[in-house]
């Protein structure tokens, strides 16, 4: 499409638009996500700052241009469920409709001025999560439609209300741009305060000419907090299949107890005066699921109620859902049946509390369920989900009963990794798969019914297409492999090695170590090495060894693997690193252990700078790029969950420094690079300037590389960054001695 072509030319994106794709860390340009309505075959899509809606069967015909009159972005914008000539989308910090058919818009909430662009004064919005929601909880959209309707003609959508009025602002400045005033951005610092998030609904009614009419706003009748005083973060928010109630998802601020609440319509009331529960019951809340945890909770996407949820009054509601629970160490789906509430003996707040309840465990084992999505099909009683049942280094498709005590089958080829989407019904699944030795292809494949009613298998699925990606001519001619190992205390672990293009009988070859280490996250797996390795492999072709672990504290390998840094980050990861890199150096004799690098970015950059610290005598040089130095400085989402606020564990914070490991850095020239953006408002560049002011006052040593108007990820000047590495390690890893050999 040209306008596709011209936003690729251009790359021009809005303030707003840009801190989106670095909270969903998206890299590319053009079309990179969009809705469609199954109903009525319409895609919608932003590209260039907008908005777009185009038909499925007019492949040569210009997308519209949906109609806009007033200036700013249009982010998050989805169909109405029940006309997709009804759309809705946020724009400056509200929530906003557009017509059609009508072609005109409609503001629908009111929170956000348009006369101010100063967050001190304006720290309200609607149907915009905060930072913290966004970076830490990976939910982008603060809005949600109602998806029937139970009053004829009334359109009603769930908003997610935000004042960030108590949360700490920051200001960074581009210097590359003489005529740019600071930028501000409301960043909670670990243990200080977060974003206060309440709920709403906004109901309207559509006349013959489309016409917006009977706009109202409903608030909740009871403060959230007065009814849940333990509650942080409003983590997920929907409705159940009836449109008559909606779920929330609240979270402490330990992030060791979440409560799945339902609350009914009838909760909700247009005086905008918030009435305090003062020890009364409040009908119409209910408690339908409560998880604790001594480690941490991992919020995930997967909640599905299903259809046979029903209400026979405020007090007699009763529903069933397919749930993601790590109560056993993995993540593992349950069905839960709740209903016959009655009012709590605790103490704990006026929310009902089911005297019946049944929870019944559909997986189970040492392997995680995936954390994406689950696809229920309750014709069938069958629940389609990803998992690592076969491999902790491969993601496959499996599907189990709703009947709880029944087998599971995987129904994607083992030796691949599979990322999947299923289509409603359930019928077809689309998989994009690969391995390390194997480049992507995109399969489509029907699902054929089993005789006899039992689960399907493999061998009921039936590919009906199948599409390969174009292979990047030259891009892997040696691909990685894959390694393992058992730590000296018995854990086993994984591993990458990159080999360089050519080895010759006898020669050494300089080393690269990728780092990340922290939690959420996983290097090793079984998936071509694309986009997300480019740099190693250009470090082969240059005639490096790479390699990475994923050590202790990394995802997919249950809540006890991942939550050994609890209250520890930085003190114990690198023990893993260490055992990794000495062990392949015994599996591969062209390791060349004189010549050893580190390289990571962001939690990675934090470890580059431990090992450089701490093991400088392995490692000759280090880069660190956009790294943590001190945690107190990081935000309260991610640094509380793993190590609680600064006031809990002050020796834990102090441990983790790398300010308190300034002294251990090494004293030679050229061993360390340090790379930051300097409008970075994810891990803020006071990071490394409190390291660099603290290097010079210990006389150590660094390099600086300072990107003016690069944020967290490096995107306008990534050839620049490249070179600064490649020059870096050249000059002082490849060629450190004299008589070592290069390829």
């Amino acid at each position: 499409m040209n306008m596709v072509q011209k936003s690729k030319d251009a790359q021009i994106f809005s303030k707003e638009e840009e801190l989106q794709r670095e909270r969903q860390r998206v890299t590319s340009v053009g079309i990179t996500s969009y809705e469609y309505d199954s109903q009525s075959g319409h895609f919608l899509f932003t590209t260039a700052g907008q908005l777009y809606r185009c038909h499925e069967e007019n492949d040569s015909a210009v997308p519209e241009l949906v109609p806009h009159s007033v200036t700013g972005a249009p982010l998050c914008p989805t169909f109405s469920p029940i006309s997709s000539d009804i759309i809705a989308f946020v724009r400056n910090k509200d929530l906003w409709i557009v017509s059609m058919k009508s072609g005109e818009e409609h503001q629908l909430t009111e929170q956000h001025s348009n006369f101010t662009s100063d967050i001190v004064i304006d720290s309200r919005s609607a149907g915009v999560p905060s930072f913290i929601i966004q970076e830490e909880f990976d939910r982008h959209i603060g809005y949600w439609w109602q998806p029937h309707q139970t009053v004829p003609g009334k359109y009603c959508i769930l908003v997610e209300m935000t004042d960030e009025k108590n949360v700490d602002i920051i200001r960074t400045l581009d210097p590359s741009d003489i005529c740019s005033e600071c930028e501000c951005h409301r960043y909670p610092r670990s243990g200080r305060p977060n974003a206060v998030q309440s709920v709403a609904l906004v109901e309207f009614e559509l006349d013959e000419m489309h016409q917006i009419s009977n706009l109202a706003t409903k608030y909740l009748n009871f403060d959230l907090k007065s009814v849940f005083p333990w509650m942080e973060y409003i983590v997920r928010c929907g409705w159940l299949p009836d449109s008559a109630s909606v779920w929330l998802q609240l979270l402490d601020r330990n992030q060791q107890r979440l409560q799945v609440v339902r609350i009914s319509l009838s909760c909700f009331n247009s005086d905008v005066e918030i009435a305090h529960s003062h020890g009364h019951r409040i009908p119409g809340i209910q408690l339908l699921k409560e998880e604790t945890s001594d480690v941490w909770i991992n919020v995930t996407d997967i909640l599905s109620f299903l259809t046979e949820t029903s209400i026979g009054s405020e007090d007699n509601f009763c529903c069933s859902f397919v749930w993601a629970s790590e109560a056993t160490g993995y993540r593992h789906l349950q069905k839960i049946s709740v209903g016959d509430f009655c009012l709590p003996c605790d103490g704990n707040g006026n929310v009902e509390t089911p005297r019946s309840r049944q929870e019944s465990w559909l997986t189970s084992g040492e392997w995680e369920v995936d954390d994406s999505s689950v696809w229920v099909d309750e014709a069938r009683s069958l629940v389609f989900f990803q998992g690592t049942r076969d491999s902790p280094l491969e993601q496959h498709l499996y599907v189990a009963s709703l009947v709880p005590g029944s087998h599971i089958e995987c129904l994607t080829a083992i030796g691949h990794n599979h990322s999947v989407t299923m289509s409603e019904d359930c019928c077809r699944f689309v998989t994009l798969h690969s391995s390390l030795s194997d480049f992507p292809a995109i399969d489509v494949v029907q699902i054929d019914a089993p005789v006899g009613g039992t689960l399907p298998t493999v061998a009921c699925c039936k590919n009906i297409h199948t599409h390969k990606l174009p292979e990047e001519l030259g891009y892997w001619k040696q691909p990685p492999e894959s390694f393992s190992f058992t730590t000296t205390d018995g854990c086993l672990l994984y591993g990458l090695m990159f080999k360089p293009e050519r080895i010759n009988a006898g020669e050494k070859y300089p080393v690269i170590q990728y780092v990340y280490g922290g939690p959420h996250a996983q290097l090793v797996t079984n998936v071509f090495p694309t986009a997300r390795f480019a740099l190693l492999n250009l470090l082969t072709k240059l005639g490096y060894v790479c390699i990475a672990i994923d050590g202790r504290g990394s995802a997919r390998r249950g809540l006890q693997f991942e939550g050994h840094i609890k209250y520890r980050m930085g003190t114990v990861e690198f023990r893993d690193q260490i055992e990794g890199l000495q062990y392949a150096s015994t599996k591969y004799d062209f390791m060349d252990m004189r010549r050893v690098g580190l390289l990571g970015w962001s939690y990675g950059g934090y470890m580059a700078l431990i090992g450089m610290a701490q093991h400088h005598d392995v490692f000759q040089v280090a880069v660190a790029g956009a790294p943590v130095t001190h945690w107190e400085t990081y935000d309260t989402g991610y640094t509380e969950r793993y190590m609680g606020t600064p006031q809990q564990n002050p020796e834990g914070y102090k441990a983790g420094s790398v300010l308190q490991m300034v002294k251990m850095f090494p004293n030679e020239y050229n061993r360390l690079l340090i790379v930051h953006g300097l409008i970075d408002e994810n891990v803020l560049f006071r990071h490394t300037s409190a390291l660099v002011d603290a290097l010079n006052r210990s006389l150590k040593p660094y390099t600086l590389q300072v990107y003016p108007n690069e944020r967290h990820g490096i995107r306008k000047n990534t050839a620049h960054y490249w070179a600064t590495i490649l020059s870096f390690l050249e000059k002082n890893l490849k060629y450190r001695y004299s008589t070592a050999s290069s390829s």
